[in-house]
């Protein structure tokens, strides 16, 4: 029992100790100059059966770089 207690303290000890250090750490002073790169995902056969559709929605998209997922032959 009362390793199991002291098990848990040291725990929570580290738990508190490694939280507080990743709060003081130094944040970037990141501000890009240059526009984003969008990227778009779509998962064709989670998206319907309607090449169309998904041709529309990649288009609305306008994504600089488009990556297909469970494609087959037939996109």
């Amino acid at each position: 029992m009362k390793r199991n207690l002291l098990f848990a303290g040291l725990f929570v000890a580290c738990t508190l100790l490694f939280t507080n250090a990743c709060r003081t750490l130094p944040q970037p002073d990141f501000h890009p100059v240059a526009p984003g790169l969008r990227v778009v995902t779509y998962n064709i056969n989670w998206g319907g059966p309607n090449p169309d559709a998904v041709a529309s929605y990649l288009k609305q998209a306008n994504a600089d770089v488009v990556f297909l997922q469970e494609t087959h032959e037939g996109w």
